[in-house]
């Protein structure tokens, strides 16, 4: 049975989980600042010589329809998966979701303005602030990301993994995790077999458990899964060939029992 999603948060340590919250701050913060500097370009003398100002929204209203409109988008982050514990996105994902969350941001002004034009009184604003906001979250996630990596060479919310195995792949796992520490894992057991008692004996000293091997067998295997899964922990496996090449799967469920479909 699998483990609850809260189990998650139970071994999450508290430093991961601060650092795994900053990005609504400063997403919201760069969301604000993209809308205040929207608001400074509709003023800059090279647009107001092409585009008079025709609008009349004093700054206070402004900066209030701002702080509003960065919230309703920080919803749009969390619905597209910007913000998700478990999984840590690529740069290119990251980048692409920020792209679809702020063009559906955009999408909501512009329903919003056809509905009531007095909202930002300028078309401008919202176009440049749509551009701002991508760029300047953009920024941000990528001033996180190298955040995390100082942090994580530093030790700071590192995740403590157990590797078993004693083959080829294990040990390429090992020396890429000492190797580049702002990955942010550091090996603290290694263990040739598979066996529990083995990683009983070393209780509390690490976070997540990583079968380096891909011939450890089914039986081994779901033993340490079900150790991780009653102390809490981490759970990483290497795939076999076989489902390393298993790129379209389908899972259905037949007879109680879960049957994969390769497509």
């Amino acid at each position: 049975q699998a483990a609850p999603y809260g189990l998650y948060w139970y071994r999450m340590k508290r430093s991961q989980l601060i650092l795994a919250t900053l990005a609504l701050p400063v997403d919201y913060a760069m969301l604000v600042a993209a809308g205040l500097l929207a608001y400074q370009a509709r003023f800059w003398g090279l647009v107001t010589g092409y585009l008079p100002v025709q609008f009349s929204i004093s700054y206070p209203r402004y900066v209030a329809t701002v702080c509003l409109m960065a919230t309703v988008w920080l919803g749009l982050f969390a619905v597209v998966g910007l913000y998700r514990l478990r999984t840590q996105l690529k740069l290119s994902q990251e980048v692409a979701y920020l792209a679809l969350a702020c063009t559906a941001g955009l999408a909501t002004i512009v329903l919003l303005f056809f509905f009531n034009p007095q909202l930002f009184g300028s078309r401008f604003i919202v176009l440049v602030g749509w551009i701002f906001a991508f760029a300047l979250t953009t920024v941000g996630r990528l001033l996180l990301r190298q955040l995390r990596a100082v942090l994580y060479r530093a030790g700071y919310a590192v995740t403590r993994v157990a590797v078993i195995g004693a083959d080829a792949s294990s040990r390429a796992l090992v020396q890429l995790f000492r190797a580049h520490p702002e990955l942010g894992f550091r090996v603290t057991v290694e263990q040739a077999g598979a066996e529990v008692g083995g990683l009983a004996t070393s209780d509390g000293a690490f976070d997540e458990v990583v079968i380096g091997d891909p011939s450890v067998s089914r039986e081994q295997a779901l033993a340490v899964l079900g150790y991780c899964h009653t102390h809490h922990l981490g759970f990483r496996y290497v795939a076999d060939l076989f489902e390393a090449q298993a790129h379209n799967v389908v899972a259905h469920t037949l007879a109680g029992l879960p049957l994969i479909e390769i497509r």
